[in-house]
């Protein structure tokens, strides 16, 4: 089965589950009027969306929920009498779908629908900063919403802020009422991807973290953003948390428990072998999962690749992608020549994995010889990420800047 729904304008999935009837519940957020497969006319600039299909892929009925701002969903928990719990952000006030105002900047939003996709209550959560919800599990009395918080205490967050952002979990009951919330971080930035329900009754949250020692967190930083994945018991209260990362940048998107009672995170990294990395960079961004124990220790550690990736590494030489001096103390000359004519782009990353330039974007020529130079007087001494990039390869080089 092949199959695409869509509006005229941009629409993107996020979740996808398949109901025992062998029928599917799509969400995502839109930013499509009537047209296509959108049925609806848009409440604002971008919108929850929700899409019933049968088990071959027509589509049953669609629904778009929103206000008259920007509102994305990013999680979903299907119930057994069939009704949706749809969590996301929302920087809405009043309007639309909305009846609740803004708490400030951006909000968590929850909506339950039934299973013909008619709005049952919706619910907002946040405090006078940034709330941006990403992960939700069902629980016997009601949800376990989570992601992060800019917010200090306001409006329904109880704790302060550990400095920038920090993960935020809510619990509330079957109805949408708040019962509970804790907030998990450090003095930097930390942002929740994912919530599990563990055996013990209690539940895992993983996510990136570039936070040093302080606050809710006990071990360092390995350089730049790492996993960090923090176990709470069944009322929220933290048991353990542990960090896992390489000289660059990691973010961790999942979690799984498994059969031994230990977890596998996964997501992905640019470092090469540093850290808690054992394995070499396969050129530019790698799948990374780490093994770990019930209490958190690490056991197995890998990367993985797509097909693309592998193609990447076996066509790696023929990009001759050269950083040229290397140390250098403020400008490096890049070059490169491609055994085909294609579009590519060339960048420039930070140790946190932030693009800090662009220095070629566009098609270059079979077996012609292109060389750019990179002025670094306005960054700070450490290590970059030179990136070029096509749609099928990718090759990166380390470099290091000095004074």
């Amino acid at each position: 089965m092949g199959q695409t729904i869509r509006g005229s304008g941009n629409d993107d999935l996020r979740t996808l589950h398949q109901l025992s009837t062998g029928e599917y519940i799509l969400t995502g957020y839109s930013q499509s009027g009537i047209s296509g497969d959108k049925s609806q006319a848009s409440q604002g600039a971008t919108d929850y969306w929700v899409i019933k299909i049968s088990s071959t892929g027509g589509k049953i009925w669609d629904k778009r929920f929103g206000g008259s701002g920007d509102d994305w969903v990013e999680a979903s928990v299907v119930n057994s009498d069939g009704s949706i719990v749809l969590a996301g952000r929302s920087a809405s006030g009043v309007s639309g779908d909305k009846s609740q105002a803004s708490q400030g900047g951006r909000d968590f939003w929850v909506i339950k629908i039934n299973s013909t996709g008619s709005k049952v209550w919706d619910k907002r959560f946040g405090g006078t900063g940034n709330e941006d919800a990403n992960a939700m599990v069902a629980t016997s009395d009601g949800y376990l919403i989570g992601g992060l918080s800019t917010s200090g205490i306001s409006g329904d967050k109880s704790q302060s802020s550990q400095g920038g952002s920090d993960f935020w979990i809510i619990k509330i009951n079957l109805s949408g009422t708040k019962l509970w919330d804790k907030r998990f971080g450090g003095t930097l930035t930390e942002d929740l991807r994912s919530i599990i329900k563990t055996t013990d009754g209690g539940f895992l949250l993983g996510g990136k973290s570039d936070s040093g020692v302080s606050g809710d967190k006990s071990q360092g930083s390995q350089g730049g953003t790492d996993y960090w994945s923090v176990k709470i018991n069944s009322s929220g209260t933290r048991q353990w948390d542990k960090r896992f990362g390489g000289s660059v940048a990691e973010e961790l998107r999942t979690v799984i428990q498994t059969s031994d009672g230990g977890y596998l995170l996964a997501g992905r990294s640019d470092s090469g072998i540093s850290g808690d990395r054992t394995q070499a960079s396969q050129g530019g961004t790698d799948y990374w999962m780490v093994k770990v124990s019930s209490s958190g220790g690490a056991g197995l550690i890998a990367s993985a690749r797509t097909e693309a990736e592998q193609a990447s590494e076996e066509m790696e030489i023929s990009m001759g992608l050269k950083a040229d001096p290397n140390p250098f103390t403020e400008k490096i000359t890049i070059s490169f020549t491609l055994p085909q004519t294609e579009q590519v782009r060339l960048k420039v990353y930070n140790s946190q994995g932030l693009e800090v330039s662009t220095l070629f974007e566009g098609e270059a020529e079979k077996d012609k010889a292109y060389e750019f130079e990179w002025n670094a007087n306005d960054q700070n001494p450490g290590m970059y990420i030179i990136r070029l990039g096509s749609e099928s390869k990718m090759e990166s080089r380390k470099v290091i800047l000095v004074r």
